[in-house]
């Protein structure tokens, strides 16, 4: 039920901890959809980030920054899904979808409508229902979501589960997962192809409670993923940049909600950060890149189809 990092979708609903006893293990599993099913999702997304360009004596070049905010609330329904591959055709009922940038908010096209997202000929299409297709700038986050990953079905699959233990765990019990299909979900889907320090990277979990919701099991636990950057990656054509030592990529999730995979109830709350500093030779200079972006994302999830 880790729906993506583009970065990352998930769940909504907390309640009181039952006690527990500390050798009881859980066995953590997050529900995903399936045809016919349906879920309320509320989200609020922030985006930040300051892009400077430095010459070799320290003068500034180019300095951009950006501040972008997204909130919006859908019923989703799957309509079409073949067993062990992504749904083919879903409807997104809209109650609510703005976008905020430099304290100006724009109502998104399909805020207060009905979304139909269906996949046609290996690419998603985006349609209102009634309407028109969203295209162009309409459309850049539904195919950063559902086109542009890079991932296969089964690759998306692997990542999805990529941080679950691969046996039950104790409360308070800290495990470590293999980074390898997350760091491909990055390298496939990031427009820059930064260079990643495998054999560095901090990939770990941690179960910090566990109670009981209407019959159910409920828990949370953190995803911590550190990775560090060093290397080349590709500006242009013909011109590549070196990373210097301290950059990294840092990424921190929060999950509470349900984790016996009967409901796909709760929180996710994440932050993704890139700390950048690397140079490249232009044909008379050395110029200095210097990127500190951050991703915010808060998704509640309420699951219409629990039986």
């Amino acid at each position: 039920m880790l729906r993506t990092i583009g970065l990352l979708g998930l769940f909504a609903s907390l309640s009181a901890a039952a006690p527990v006893r500390v050798q009881d293990v859980y066995d953590i599993k997050l529900k995903k959809s399936g045809k016919g099913e349906s879920f309320t999702q509320r989200r609020h997304e922030t985006e930040s980030s300051t892009f400077k360009l430095e010459d070799s004596a320290g003068s500034q070049l180019l300095e951009k920054k950006v501040t972008k905010t997204i909130e919006d609330e859908f019923k989703e329904t799957v309509l079409e899904k073949e067993r062990g591959k992504r749904a083919s055709k879903l409807r997104r009922e809209y109650r609510k979808a703005v976008s905020k940038s430099d304290g100006k908010e724009v109502r998104l096209p399909y805020d207060g409508k009905t979304l139909l997202i269906e996949k046609k000929n290996d690419k998603y299409h985006f349609t209102i229902e009634g309407g028109e297709e969203l295209k162009g700038e309409d459309a850049a986050s539904f195919d950063n979501s559902f086109n542009n990953s890079g991932l296969t079905d089964s690759e998306r699959d692997a990542f999805e589960k990529a941080f679950l233990p691969k046996k039950p765990v104790k409360l308070n019990e800290t495990w470590n997962f293999d980074p390898t299909e997350v760091v491909k979900a990055f390298e496939k889907g990031m427009t820059l192809s930064l260079p990643v320090v495998k054999n560095k990277i901090k990939a770990e979990c941690k179960l910090l409670r566990v109670y009981k919701k209407d019959g159910r099991q409920f828990g949370a636990f953190d995803i911590d993923l550190d990775l560090p950057l060093k290397g080349k990656f590709a500006m242009g054509k013909e011109m590549d940049a070196t990373v210097q030592e301290g950059s990294k990529m840092h990424f921190l999730a929060k999950f509470d909600g349900c984790i016996d995979g009967s409901s796909s109830d709760g929180v996710m709350e994440g932050t993704m950060e890139i700390d950048l500093e690397a140079t490249y030779k232009t044909s008379d200079q050395e110029i200095k890149l210097t990127l500190r972006a951050s991703h915010k994302e808060k998704q509640d999830e309420t699951d219409l189809s629990k039986k």
